[in-house]
Parts: structure tokens; C-alpha cells; sequence
């Protein structure tokens, strides 16, 4: 994973905007992430940050407050 980090950081140096390159290692990069050391994994959270917001859809009723009707529908209610 070592070899990984240091290409990942060359590969950012070198071309950031071609995030489609990862298209096809994206989930193998997802299971090696928790075998990388500290500042490989900033790296590639900061290139995976980047890929999904250009390339991810957007949730249906993202923009409507469904997160907020969701925590309201789930939660607990405790009484003493």
C-alpha cells in the first residue's frame, strides 16, 4: 500500500482533473484504504471526495429537507 500512496500523490501532482482514471480502481482503493497509513488515506479521501461529487448522482429530495423529515420520522423518543 506504500506503492499506492506514492502513486496516488504522483497522480494527483500530475493530472487532478482526470478523476475518470479512477473509474475502475475505485472500489480496490476502497478496500485498501484501511491499510494505508495516515497521509496515504488524506489523499486518497481527497481524491474520492472529488470523484463523487463529479461523478455520483444527487439523492432524490436532497434539496427538499429530507434529511431533517428523516431524523424527525427516526427518532427515539425516551420517556422517564
Amino acid at each position: 500500500t506504500m506503492v499506492l500512496t506514492s502513486a496516488l500523490i504522483a497522480w494527483q501532482e500530475m493530472c487532478p482533473h482526470k478523476l475518470d482514471m479512477l473509474h475502475g480502481c475505485f472500489r480496490k482503493f476502497c478496500h485498501l484504504l484501511t491499510d494505508m497509513d495516515e497521509w496515504g488515506q488524506v489523499v486518497v479521501i481527497d481524491a474520492f471526495s472529488r470523484y463523487c461529487r463529479m461523478y455520483f448522482a444527487e439523492p432524490a429530495g436532497f434539496r427538499d429537507g429530507s434529511a431533517e423529515r428523516i431524523d424527525r420520522e427516526r427518532r427515539v423518543r425516551r420517556t422517564i
